[in-house]
């Protein structure tokens, strides 16, 4: 189990280390991050919601637009670097 904001922390690292790439490739490159021992296997979900603005600073959140699960990932799962490569692992 980790702590909230060391999961906080650890997406906005690899967010920022990506780039711009789709979600399944951010959910499956966190997993990898995590598969080391004594951990065997990792599964990430990553959810996009939209957000209105209700006044200068508060916001409502929406439903989830976009949602994405990576596979099982293992020790011995490759990371993909697109989504066609994350389509052909699943």
């Amino acid at each position: 189990m980790l702590p909230t904001d060391t999961q906080k922390n650890t997406v906005y690292a690899f967010t920022q280390r990506l780039g711009d790439v789709e979600p399944e490739v951010l959910a499956l490159a966190l997993a990898g991050h995590f598969v080391k021992a004594p951990i065997t296997r990792a599964r990430v979900t990553v959810d996009q919601y939209g957000w209105t603005r209700l006044a200068p600073h508060s916001f409502a959140r929406g439903d989830a637009e976009n949602s994405a699960r990576a596979p099982w990932c293992t020790t011995a799962t490759p990371v993909p670097s697109s989504r066609a490569a994350y389509a052909t692992s699943s």
